[in-house]
């Protein structure tokens, strides 16, 4: 009811199946599917809670994995197997957006899943926080920062050998040596990824912005998820690694009226290992780009 505290609810259903072309038209089954239910709960003064379940399902193709091998105790290379289908996978999540008043608003995504690690054919279980605020002061100028973090870690199977007593056994005689697994969690990845946009409309149809953006991550030696020795790709290991990104872009555009409109800009990509540090990045890719068309009015 509008005017209430709580205005409005709403609930949907989501529902998608994918298929290789190819299987699709021989009727196969499809690699990957899921579930999705979507409840919004919508308060007064634009403030909205949004609640999402997934539930869903992903088969691994063998093809993708035709380099991989795994690195035996001996060192000498043994055949990967692929592991089985991905059933049941869970995913929850939180999506608040919240209006403070007309210059400030806060949104975020809060999820917390099960997820293909598809480096490694196995299941991972993600946490992802992904908090976003906008400020615009006046009505010229905009700020937007955001920031992502994710953190992925690995179930992983341990086969131990316990001691255990013997059906009869007195004062520990008798015992017998089984094999028992165990599981464990270990990191396969985390992200950072700070972001701010800047714009400023001088007028109408002047306006200028500038996007900054780092991507800082970690990454573990890639691992067999049956038997937990190292993965081989074309023949090498996939080693631990930690890299870092930089992009930068600034525009300016001018748009005296519609359909007529001139903008020049400049981007810049950076990479190299993690820091925050520009003298320690490497530019990769540079590029001075502009555009002007005008429409003709007859």
């Amino acid at each position: 009811m509008p005017g209430a505290v709580l205005e409005s609810t709403s609930l949907r259903v989501i529902m998608n199946t994918f298929f290789r072309h190819d299987e699709f038209w021989d009727g196969g089954l499809p690699f990957e599917r899921e579930v999705e239910v979507w409840s919004t709960l919508m308060f007064r003064g634009a403030r909205w809670l949004t609640f999402v379940f997934r539930r869903g399902y992903f088969r691994f193709e063998q093809a993708d994995y035709a380099s991989y091998e795994v690195e035996g105790a001996d060192g000498k290379p043994a055949p990967f197997q692929l592991p089985g289908a991905l059933e049941s996978l869970s995913a929850w999540s939180l999506m608040p957006r919240v209006r403070i008043n007309n210059a400030l608003s806060v949104n975020g995504q809060l999820f917390v899943r099960e997820v293909p690690i598809f480096d490694e054919a196995r299941r991972g279980y993600e946490v992802r926080i992904s908090p976003d605020v906008q400020y615009r002061p006046t009505t010229q100028l905009q700020v937007q920062l955001n920031y992502t973090y994710s953190n992925i870690v690995r179930r992983e199977v341990e086969t131990v050998t316990l001691a255990r007593p013997s059906t009869g056994a007195v004062n520990g005689a008798g015992t017998v040596l089984r094999p028992a697994k165990l599981t464990r969690d270990t990191p396969f990845s985390s992200v950072h990824i700070p972001r701010v946009r800047v714009q400023y409309q001088f007028s109408k149809a002047l306006f200028a912005r500038a996007v900054a953006q780092y991507e800082l991550a970690r990454q573990a030696e890639l691992t067999d998820p049956t038997t937990g020795r190292p993965l081989l790709v074309a023949g090498a290991r996939v080693g631990a690694r930690s890299t870092g990104a930089f992009q930068g872009e600034f525009l300016v555009q001018f748009e005296p009226s519609p359909g007529t409109t001139f903008y020049i800009g400049y981007s810049r990509l950076m990479r190299g290992r993690r820091t925050l540090s520009l003298e320690r990045l490497d530019p990769v890719q540079e590029g001075l780009f502009l555009k002007l068309s005008y429409l003709f009015r007859m």
